[in-house]
């Protein structure tokens, strides 16, 4: 099983980008105990754009009839950070719909480049090698653009997932021994990625990070 959760120093861009360590890790547990912007993908998560005059708002994308994404959408009027910010969020939806999918949805490989290519296929393939899905809810907010440098942008997001479920994708229920990671202080962490602009104007998910409680980022979590 691969290390997904290795803490880096949350500091400069420059520093996210060139050592940053893939996404949350993925606990199968024992089997036989059953735990770019939008425009890339035409499933991807709604975007921001409407509450661009106004309030942040809430929005629930649903990926399948048990797994909700409840994404508190951050307030700007400046479509260059919006595209930033839409990019992190299709790309935490998007690999969620590729694990309840069974696979047939591959909406997030647009959405991640250079080594999150591999890392965003290992993470889904191990949910398909290990007969495991997700069930329950999630929850985005917090999410922000921390630091701009030319083409490059580091963006930060806090995930809750204290209602998520690991469950057996043959079956459909929860495994009876649930991962650490939909417990607390584990089911909350900060999420920080450094993003990228290709030559074709899309924004894709280079490097990501993660840090739980009780890393004092995650605290900025806590709600």
């Amino acid at each position: 099983m691969i290390n997904m959760r290795r803490l880096i120093a949350l500091g400069t861009l420059v520093a996210l980008c060139g050592g940053c360590a893939a996404p949350r890790p993925f606990t199968p547990g024992d089997k036989s105990a059953a735990g770019a912007s939008g425009s890339s993908s035409p499933a991807s998560a709604p975007s921001p754009s409407a509450s661009a005059g106004g309030g942040a708002r809430s929005e629930v994308v649903t990926l399948s009839p048990d797994l909700d994404l409840v994404v508190q959408w951050p307030r700007t009027r400046d479509t260059k950070r919006a595209a930033m910010v839409k990019v992190l969020v299709d790309y935490y939806v998007e690999t969620k719909r590729a694990v309840v999918s069974g696979g047939t949805e591959e909406g997030y490989k647009y959405l991640v480049q250079d080594e999150m290519s591999r890392v965003a296929y290992d993470w889904v393939q191990n949910f398909h090698d290990n007969s495991r899905s997700l069930q329950g809810k999630a929850r985005l907010y917090a999410i922000r653009v921390k630091a701009v440098v030319g083409v490059g942008a580091e963006v930060e997001m806090c995930v809750n997932e204290a209602e998520l479920r690991l469950t057996d994708a043959e079956t459909g229920f929860p495994v009876a021994e649930q991962p650490s990671w939909t417990r607390p202080p584990e089911s909350t962490y900060i999420m920080v990625a450094g993003v990228r602009q290709g030559d074709d104007g899309r924004w894709r998910v280079k490097t990501a990070s993660h840090a739980t409680l009780p890393h004092p980022r995650a605290k900025e979590c806590q709600r």
